[in-house]
């Protein structure tokens, strides 16, 4: 199902069942029940058949026997590990900092306290990450069957920002997921969903790892046509519990904490991002070990202002956002509208700068300096192997810019030398520093795909318009590899600019290129004697080089190239080149001699595109006689 597939079939169900939660939940249900009996009957099937065979068996003293009793404990097996494949999926819970009951006393009083005016059920672990977030984490023990295991994700960085109350409310959005307010229904497809989500997409990944297996293509059809459909759905239910949740704690904490926390972690999500975790990374380039105080680090960088074009960016990009499909969750301006707030006046307010005292500081107290060093230790042990690939390749990296610096004057350096040059710039010291290099780049070579995409993408995080351009011209080129990104850049820089038209216009013509490079790669997969093939129309020095690589082979006697006419990106060119060796009387080769020929040449060829090499044997012979009636298909003939 494509994105605009997807768009257009959740707008219809916001429309079908809007005011009409209960036929809602009802249609989701169904969908459940229908879910949950495909799976139970093709069980059950594979267990019928496998008792037939067994009977069968029985009936027999023979061969047949032997031979049924096999087909029986295959279908068994297959069943087996199909369930195995569906309850015991494992699913990693998140790790870190992991709070006992008898740490941080206030906290956890805290959240019981606040677990029980929702009625929210409990949980097993709560764990303290270096994320700038909160969450509720349902792990399934049997996976589709659920049995959930419950966990309080505390991110330490958003309790660093945020005031007690506005983490009150954080946490109440939370809890209402799973309690008796939200209806014992809509918590239980909201937990639901999440898990099927994981679920199907590990299912997915696993199909994509091992498209041969049987057992796996037997679910691959199910998932493609049932999953994006109860998705659908249950996307509808869930943005609706989104607004419930924020109702939930509106009531329970004040519609006035549920606003500046909104407000307050949208800004500093991306202040943390940009600029905290990117300086921070800058310190692999000459230190070879992570610092061990990044919590610590990131209290006091969350404590000081922001630059006021950033932070105006910043503000700007949280009140112009629009709700996608991308997440169940509304944007900004929907979520404080329906709280009865007003973003303009948070906007007017500016850039809303961390709570003194924090939510960390009042609420974990004596406790904090030994959960910041337990969290830092976290951090540590997670991205010290990344760490030192990182200084390792900045070393090496410093090393190429030095010798590019100094031994190619500015002034004349080539497109590929100042792309190489801007590339690993950008690398060590951040995508801003290489801007000159990238600007001198595109001035030799305007249609260099790379740096127009780096810098592109440089300039709309900047938020300036000036990257469209240098985007879109990506994308008139259409055939490009760096159309994806540049899709996925463009569709972010409108939703966060609140340009509902342009994102609508850019989804779609992502989905139609998507189309067309699948269309393309089935195209490129196969050759057929039934394919249109055309001239090869190689330049006369590409084909003067082709023919001397082919005839310093000793015993290659001819060869012909053609180019299969393609319908998608025609531009990408498919060649087939057949050899065939030194020919008998009769006017035949040796097939052994022409396979190991084939087999020398294949990845050796130079040529403007992917090139298939064929003999005049076995399965390529009607082919290769097509191939070799094309009168300018001949390039060696000895």
């Amino acid at each position: 199902m494509t994105r605009e597939e997807f768009d257009k079939l959740v707008s219809r169900l916001e429309e079908r069942y809007k005011g009409r939660p209960i036929a809602l939940q009802l249609r989701v249900a169904l969908w459940l029940v229908g879910g949950y009996a495909l799976f139970f009957v093709w069980f059950l099937l594979l267990l019928l058949l496998a008792l037939v065979a067994y009977s069968g068996a029985l009936a027999f003293d023979n061969a047949a026997a032997v031979v049924l009793s096999v087909i029986g404990a295959v279908l068994l097996t297959l069943g087996g590990l199909q369930a195995w494949d569906l309850l015991f999926i494992k699913l990693e819970p998140m790790k870190g900092y992991e709070l006992s009951r008898e740490e941080a006393a206030e906290l956890n009083e805290f959240l019981d306290d606040l677990r029980r005016s929702i009625g929210s059920a409990k949980f097993q672990r709560i764990v303290i990450t270096y994320d700038f977030n909160a969450a509720v984490e349902n792990l399934p023990r049997f996976g589709l069957l659920g049995f959930h295991r419950k966990h309080l994700i505390l991110g330490l960085p958003l309790l660093h920002c945020l005031s007690r109350e506005e983490v009150q409310a954080v946490l109440a959005h939370e809890f209402a997921h799973l309690s008796a307010k939200h209806g014992h229904f809509s918590a239980w497809i909201y937990r639901l969903r999440m898990t099927w989500s994981r679920l199907f997409e590990r299912i997915a990944e696993s199909l994509q790892r091992n498209p041969g297996r049987f057992r796996r293509k037997l679910f691959g059809k199910f998932v493609e046509w049932y999953w994006p459909r109860f998705n659908a759905l249950a996307f509808v239910l869930s943005r609706s519990n989104e607004y419930q949740a924020d109702s939930v704690a509106a009531e329970v904490v004040g519609a006035e904490h549920v606003q500046s926390a909104l407000w307050r972690v949208d800004c500093y999500a991306n202040l943390i991002h940009e600029k905290f975790w990117n300086e921070t990374w800058k310190m692999a380039n000459a230190d070879s070990q992570p610092p061990n105080d990044i919590m610590d680090r990131l209290e006091r960088f969350i404590g000081q202002p922001p630059e006021k074009d950033d932070a105006d960016r910043w503000t700007n990009q949280a009140y112009n956002m629009v709700t996608e499909n991308i997440d169940t969750h509304p944007c900004l301006t929907d979520r404080v509208n329906a709280v009865g707030g007003s973003v303009e006046r948070l906007l007017q307010q500016g850039f809303p700068f961390a709570s003194v005292p924090s939510a960390a500081t009042t609420m974990l107290r004596s406790t904090l300096p030994e959960i910041q060093r337990g969290v830092s230790e976290r951090w540590q042990e997670d991205i010290e192997q990344n760490w030192k690939q990182h200084h390792n390749r900045a070393s090496s990296l410093q090393s190429r810019l030095t010798d590019i610096e100094q031994h190619v004057p500015s002034e004349t350096t080539s497109t590929a030398m100042l792309w190489e040059q801007a590339a690993v710039k950008a690398q060590l010291d951040g995508v801003e520093e290489a801007v000159p290099m990238l600007n001198q780049l595109l001035e030799q070579n305007p249609y260099h795909s790379g740096a127009a995409l780096m810098l592109g993408q440089h300039l709309l995080q900047k938020g300036d318009s000036q990257g469209e351009g240098l985007l879109m011209e990506i994308l008139e080129r259409d055939e490009d590899e760096c159309v994806p990104a540049a899709f996925d850049s463009l569709a972010m820089y409108y939703q966060l600019s609140g340009d509902t038209e342009r994102l609508q216009e850019i989804k779609k013509r992502h989905d139609r290129f998507e189309e067309a490079m699948e269309a393309s790669h089935q195209e490129r997969s196969i050759v057929l004697a039934s394919d249109t093939f055309l001239p090869h129309e190689l330049p006369a020095d590409e084909l003067y080089d082709l023919r001397a690589q082919l005839e310093a082979i000793d015993n290659l006697s001819q060869a012909w190239l053609v180019r299969k006419k393609l319908d998608h990106f025609p531009h990408k060119k498919l060649f087939v080149l057949c050899v065939r060796s030194k020919t008998n009387l009769f006017g035949s080769s040796k097939m052994a001699a022409d396979l190991a020929m084939s087999q020398r040449l294949v990845g050796k060829l130079d040529l403007p595109g992917r090139v298939l090499v064929i003999t005049p044997q076995a399965g390529f012979k009607p082919l290769a006689k097509k191939i070799m009636t094309q009168a300018s298909a001949r390039v060696v003939d000895r």
